[in-house]
């Protein structure tokens, strides 16, 4: 079996465990919207076709680590779901007989997209150039936040539980009064922009907006939509 074959083999076990998530935010569907995100921000900065590849194969495996759980975690997930898929990542490459190179670097950069201890170990494991691919990597996952696809999911997701009425509720807030949504490449804040002003037309829309409020109050609403309209101006300013 050629390099390039095993490389699509990895690929193909990515999309087959990824179908078994329980996880309906992180399953297939996002992971197959991340790559698309990542392609599109790697082909606006000119990557060469091996960088393509990393950025490509990282984004697949990102997120592997979320099938080993039977249930959702909101807690201890997000800390620890880089750092396992890379180790996965890395089991897989072993055994096709695959050592550095492509792989070997998109294992590095899943590995230093963890929270918390990623900035370490990027100053330890990672070059100038290869810091950009993991910035495009992060920034196609942090894209997805407010593609219209997951935007719809959640909010049928929190109807059904009051865990994911008041994790919709603090991820709102997260999202809109940190730092959560920079974008470190200028093409994903041209995708982020574009994002931002469907949400906004969604959030406005009378239904939706009248869902908010009964669930959070008028308040709650008109605030965060206030925050979200900001949080757009100061985006696209950042794109001009």
């Amino acid at each position: 079996m050629s390099d390039k074959q095993k490389m699509t083999t990895l690929i193909r076990i990515a999309k087959n465990r990824m179908m078994h998530s329980r996880d309906a935010v992180h399953a297939l569907d996002h992971v197959e919207r991340v790559v698309c995100f990542a392609k599109r921000i790697g082909s606006e900065m000119n990557l060469s076709e091996q960088e393509m590849q990393v950025v490509v194969l990282a984004a697949w495996w990102h997120d592997v680590s979320r099938v080993m759980n039977k249930k959702t975690s909101l807690l201890w997930m997000p800390l620890l779901d880089d750092l396992l898929s890379a180790f996965l990542l890395w089991i897989e490459m072993v055994r096709c007989g695959l050592f550095g190179g492509i792989v070997g670097m998109a294992t590095r950069i899943i590995f230093c997209k963890s929270i918390g201890t990623g900035a370490v170990f990027t100053r330890i494991f990672l070059r100038k150039r290869t810091r950009i691919l993991l910035n495009i990597v992060k920034d196609a996952d942090t894209l997805d936040t407010f593609d219209p696809h997951r935007t719809e999911l959640v909010f049928s997701l929190v109807d059904s539980s009051w865990v994911y009425q008041q994790g919709y509720k603090v991820a709102i807030w997260w999202f809109l009064t940190t730092r959560y949504l920079d974008m470190k490449t200028t093409a994903a804040k041209r995708v982020l922009q574009e994002l931002l002003s469907d949400f906004i037309v969604w959030l406005k829309q009378g239904s939706i907006l009248s869902w908010h409020i009964q669930h959070y109050g008028e308040v709650w609403a008109h605030k965060n939509l206030f925050r979200a309209e900001a949080l757009l101006q100061r985006v696209s300013l950042s794109v001009v």
